[in-house]
């Protein structure tokens, strides 16, 4: 048995990946860099890919974008530039649920050839409270969250689903950038600026 690589025509369906940034604007060396990232359902296997018996379908239950900056570290990334996720606000509602009942017996009677009049009241009272948790929220089709790398090295965000088990269509708006990019030697005379790696 011979080792092979993964095929990265077997993914080449199951994700999407573009990335682009626009030029370093003079004055402020920065730029935004937009990452266009979409996932679908594969179907792989037999007459799609050479030499694999099965036919199968993939999606992906959770994916990680990595941005990595520059070796040198010339370019830096603004914290305050990342693209961030509203944060989903839940309220703790109580509800106080009072109920009351009265049963109630009449019986009549003759007692020394005078009528007596008996009643028999059975009062029982409750209280309950139930405590119920609802959340105000817009749950698009997918979870986004982020860190930043430990050693400061770049950026990384988390893809889950939110409202499906599998990851299906895009993450975010590619229009909207994800972060800057700030060129710190943008007065160089020559060469090109490092780019980052995703």
């Amino acid at each position: 048995m011979t080792d092979r690589p993964n095929n990265p025509r077997a993914f080449a369906e199951v994700v999407s990946i573009d990335v682009w940034r626009t030029p370093y604007a003079n004055g402020t060396g920065e730029a935004d860099l937009h990452i266009d990232v979409g996932f679908f359902e594969g179907r792989l296997g037999a007459d799609a890919l050479a030499g694999s018996p099965v036919r199968f379908r993939l999606s992906l239950k959770r994916a990680e974008i990595h941005v990595f900056r520059d070796q040198a570290n010339i370019i830096e990334i603004p914290a305050s530039s990342v693209a961030r996720e509203a944060l989903v606000a839940s309220k703790a509602k109580t509800t106080t649920t009072q109920s009351r009942s009265i049963k109630g017996a009449v019986n009549a009677a003759l007692a020394n050839g005078k009528p007596r009049l008996d009643l028999d009241l059975d009062a029982k009272g409750g209280t309950e409270i139930t405590k119920r948790i609802e959340k105000d929220e817009d749950l698009g089709e997918m979870r986004i969250a982020h860190r930043k790398m430990p050693d400061g090295g770049g950026y990384v965000f988390t893809i889950q689903p939110a409202t499906s088990r599998t990851l299906d269509g895009s993450a975010w708006d590619p229009a909207a950038p994800r972060m800057k990019l700030r060129d710190t030697k943008a007065g160089r005379k020559r060469g090109d600026p490092p780019e980052v790696t995703v």
